[in-house]
């Protein structure tokens, strides 16, 4: 367990990196009431044996979490959790320039031991960025809570700030592949059909996901497209039919729903 240094820099040794990512292992972080477990593997550098990754890990940036407040203040579905800040900030880059993404998740686990929750449905981590125009860009990741352990934990794919909150009308849909059983805000439904790879893309179930959100779908068969119908705008995709049923891209359902897809490797 690693306690960042006050720049946010992560006192590990060559030496020792090396070793986790040759053995697989992971790097936790501890920042108060958050831990962060990070595959080393996210340190080796694409092409290079010798040459590893800067990681840098610390509470979120002070002016975009002051940013990030007021965009909530006018938000009445977003809120702090109990007036508490879980934030994390975590960056990797490689000499000195940002990698974009991670070649495996982060965990970021949040112990809410001694926070009230009154609705553990509206937990959700989230990512926010401060934009040019000095608006807030807020995208929902979810994540899942342990009413054993008290603990949120919640996947993280690329760097950037995150924070966790209380979402209201939050709607959770958790998928596997080849497996028709799908969790619904907790609540387990059956599906006619599973999700599954095509091609090295993700093929979700569209009924399944549009009208978990509110949504309502319609085969129309003069143009063989489904189209999806929600908040009053009907959107036509492109859809994978098997079986009788259809199957969409994750970039599909974005034409019409407002969803955020994490995908999660489970190695137990």
């Amino acid at each position: 367990i690693l306690v960042p240094s006050n720049d946010g820099s992560i006192a590990i040794s060559q030496e020792l990196a090396k070793e986790l990512v040759s053995k697989g292992k992971y790097i936790q972080v501890k920042l108060g009431k958050i831990e962060v477990l990070i595959p080393a593997s996210i340190l080796q550098v694409k092409g290079s044996q010798d040459k590893l990754a800067a990681l840098n890990v610390t509470q979120a940036n002070p002016e975009a979490l002051k940013q990030l407040k007021e965009a909530m203040s006018q938000n009445k579905n977003i809120n702090l959790l109990n007036g508490e800040n879980f934030t994390m900030q975590i960056n990797v880059s490689v000499d000195g320039k940002p990698v974009q993404s991670f070649t495996e998740p982060v965990s970021m686990v949040s112990n809410l031991t001694n926070v009230q929750i009154q609705d553990p449905s509206k937990l959700c981590a989230i990512k926010y960025e401060l934009q040019p125009n000095k608006t807030m860009k807020i995208v929902k990741l979810g994540g899942t809570y342990d009413p054993e352990t008290k603990k949120f934990t919640a996947m993280v794919t690329e760097p950037g700030n995150y924070m966790l909150v209380e979402v209201n009308n939050l709607v959770k849909v958790n998928l596997q592949l080849d497996t028709n059983e799908v969790i619904v805000n907790n609540k387990k439904i059956v599906t006619n059909i599973a999700p599954e790879m095509d091609n090295n893309t993700l093929m979700l179930p569209v009924r399944v996901v549009a009208e978990s959100l509110g949504g309502e779908i319609k085969w129309n068969n003069k143009t063989k497209h489904v189209e999806i119908t929600i908040d009053g705008k009907t959107v036509a995709i492109e859809t994978m039919v098997k079986n009788g049923r259809s199957l969409a891209s994750e970039e599909e359902l974005k034409k019409v729903l407002d969803i955020n897809i994490m995908r999660h490797t489970d190695t137990n």
